[in-house]
């Protein structure tokens, strides 16, 4: 099953990059679509592994979304970039 707390995003906050872990590492395709505070979708990623490292040190400095969808399943994580 895929919930919240099986879900690590870090660092929190971030100015380069950020890893999205699966900690129960059994994990399957995963889709992280990147929104900023107003809910524009600024960029999506694909990971098929236990971690997947996003690019943030382009967006400027706030609070962004990480739309995290497996399967049926979505989990939304806040995310600070400075």
């Amino acid at each position: 099953e895929f919930s919240a707390d099986q879900i690590a995003v870090y660092p929190n906050p971030a100015s380069q990059e950020v890893f999205v872990q699966m900690l129960n590492a059994g994990s399957g395709d995963l889709q992280i679509s990147l929104r900023n505070s107003v809910g524009q979708q600024l960029d999506t990623f694909h990971g098929s592994g236990a971690t997947t490292v996003i690019p943030v040190e382009k967006y400027p400095t706030g609070l962004y979304f990480l739309t995290i969808t497996s399967g049926e399943r979505t989990i939304t994580k806040k995310l600070l970039v400075h």
